[in-house]
């Protein structure tokens, strides 16, 4: 009798089929792909009080799977910014290997440049909220309806310290 109640409310494992084996074993770089995506979000959340939703946009499908990712996870703003910030890093690192001659390599073209305009396109609406968020705190705190806070996120203490035209640009550099 007891054994009849358990199979009814517990479920049985699931059952391995080929189509399973064969995304376990293409799947080591979905999962690198998730724990990337996992710790930007958490990054951003934490950092900047923002949930950019990476791991809502999917996860791509292992390169063997011969499957096209949805355009949805292609043209996420997170995967075309982490894409960018990883062709970033590659460039900068490589112009290590001319040393101070890095410049005549790229004397037609900085190949940095586009790829930290996509950079902006994902930082913009953080940075510009942030700073709307500043430009209400201190509309508030002025007329007395709240008294200032203490920051929240990194961002929050950031943008409480730069001034003037320029705090943008100086949260962009940090």
């Amino acid at each position: 009798m007891d054994t009849l109640l358990i199979s009814r409310y517990v479920p049985s494992p699931p059952s391995i089929t080929p189509a399973v084996l064969g995304f376990l074993r293409c799947s080591r770089r979905s999962i690198q792909d998730l724990v990337a995506r996992f710790t930007l979000d958490s990054a951003t959340e934490f950092l900047f009080g923002i949930d950019v939703g990476s791991i809502q946009a999917g996860l791509p499908y292992p390169p063997k799977s011969h499957v096209n990712n949805p355009t949805v996870l292609t043209n996420h703003p997170s995967t075309l910014f982490v894409e960018a910030f990883q062709e970033g890093q590659f460039l900068t690192s490589s112009r290590g290997n001319y040393g101070i001659d890095w410049p005549l390599k790229e004397f037609w073209k900085d190949k940095i440049k586009p790829l930290r305009r996509q950079m902006d396109v994902f930082l913009e609406p953080i940075l510009a909220k942030a700073l709307a968020d500043k430009n209400v705190r201190e509309d508030k705190t002025a007329r007395g309806q709240e008294k200032l806070m203490e920051a929240e996120t990194l961002l929050d203490h950031l943008v409480n310290q730069t001034q003037g035209q320029f705090n943008i640009i100086a949260l962009r550099i940090c």
